[in-house]
C-alpha cells in the first residue's frame, strides 16, 4: 500500500489481531455460564442464549473473512463484510432484543471492511474512499453494546471498538489534510486558466506547473497546461499533457469501480465524480484527436 496513504500495513494488521481477540473472547463467553447482576451482562447472555447458533456462526465467517483479507483476498474479504454487516442489521431490526450480543460482531465486519477500504485504497481517489468510509464507521460508534464485551471472565472494551475510534481520528485527519491541499491547488488553478483565458499561455504554463510541482497527477492542471502548451504552439508539449490528464482519469475510474464492489458489490458508476472522470476521459481524448494523436491505454 502506498505510504502516504492513511493507514499503515502495520497498523491493519494490528486491527485485523483485535477483530481475532474479540472472536475469541466472545467464543469463550459463549461457552461459560455466567451469573452476574450488571444488567449488561444480563442483556448479552440473554441474546446470546437466544440465538446461539447463529451467534457462533457469525463469530465463524467473521473468522474466515479476517483470514481471507490476511491472504490478500480482499475481495471475498470485502464480499463477506459487507453482506454480514446488511444481515446483521436486518437480524437486529427484526429482533432488537439480540443487539446485546451481535452488535459486537457487527462491529468486527464494520472494521474488517474499513480495513478493505484502506487496502484496496488507490491514491487517485483517496478522499473519495475515506468519505465513503467514514458513515459505517460513525454509525458503528454509536453502538450501545458494542463497546463492552466479556472477555476472560470480565467485562472490558472491545478492542475493535477501540480501532474503529482510532480509524475514525485517523480518516478525519486525513480528510481535512486533502481538502486542505485541494482549495489550495484549486486557487491557484484558477489563476492559471485566467492567464490563459487572457492569452497569457506561458505564465499559464508556469503556473499550471506550479500545481503540478505540488501534485504531479492534478487532473485540472495537467488538462489546463495542455490547452495553455496547444494555444502557444508546443503540440509536442500538449499531447503529453492530454495524454497524462488521460491516464489519470482512467486510473481513477478503475479505483471508483474498486470503491462501489467494496460498498455496494457493483462496479456501476453512479456519481457526480464517477460523471466527471468520464467527461474528463472524453475531453481528453477529443483533444488528443484535435492533434492528430489518440488516446493510448
Amino acid at each position: 500500500m502506498p505510504s502516504n496513504l492513511s493507514l499503515s500495513d502495520t497498523h491493519i494488521a494490528e486491527i485485523r489481531q483485535s477483530i481475532l481477540n474479540m472472536i475469541d473472547g466472545l467464543k469463550e463467553s459463549a461457552t461459560t455460564t455466567s451469573t452476574t447482576s450488571d444488567p449488561q451482562g444480563n442483556a448479552f447472555w440473554n441474546a446470546l442464549n437466544s440465538a446461539k447458533s447463529s451467534f457462533l456462526a457469525s463469530l465463524d465467517t467473521l473468522r474466515e473473512a479476517v483470514g481471507l483479507h490476511t491472504m490478500g483476498n480482499f475481495h471475498d474479504s470485502v464480499g463477506l463484510a459487507r453482506d454480514n454487516v446488511s444481515r446483521l442489521e436486518d437480524m437486529m431490526l427484526g429482533d432488537p432484543n439480540i443487539a446485546p450480543a451481535f452488535e459486537p460482531i457487527l462491529s468486527g465486519f464494520t472494521a474488517l471492511k474499513a480495513v478493505n477500504y484502506f487496502s484496496v485504497m488507490d491514491e487517485y481517489v483517496e478522499e473519495i474512499l475515506l468519505k465513503l468510509a467514514m458513515p459505517s464507521i460513525e454509525n458503528t460508534l454509536k453502538l450501545k453494546y458494542a463497546q463492552n464485551i466479556p472477555m476472560r471472565g470480565q467485562w472490558t472494551q472491545n478492542p475493535v471498538y477501540a480501532q474503529i475510534e482510532a480509524i475514525r481520528g485517523i480518516a478525519q485527519e486525513r480528510l481535512n489534510m486533502l481538502s486542505q491541499a485541494r482549495r489550495e491547488r484549486q486557487k491557484m488553478i484558477g489563476k492559471a486558466w485566467e492567464q490563459h483565458r487572457n492569452s497569457q499561455n506561458v505564465d499559464a504554463i508556469r503556473a499550471f506547473d506550479e500545481v503540478l510541482a505540488i501534485k504531479a497527477d492534478d487532473v485540472d492542471a495537467l488538462y489546463g497546461k495542455g490547452l495553455a502548451q496547444r494555444a502557444s504552439g508546443d503540440k509536442s508539449g500538449a499531447v503529453k499533457s492530454f495524454q497524462l490528464a488521460y491516464d489519470y482519469v482512467t486510473r481513477t475510474t478503475a479505483a471508483l469501480q474498486k470503491a462501489r464492489i467494496i460498498e455496494d458489490g457493483t462496479n456501476s458508476l453512479k456519481t457526480t465524480e464517477d460523471d466527471r472522470y468520464m467527461m474528463l476521459a472524453r475531453m481528453c481524448r477529443q483533444r488528443l484527436h484535435e492533434l492528430n494523436a489518440e488516446a493510448s491505454a
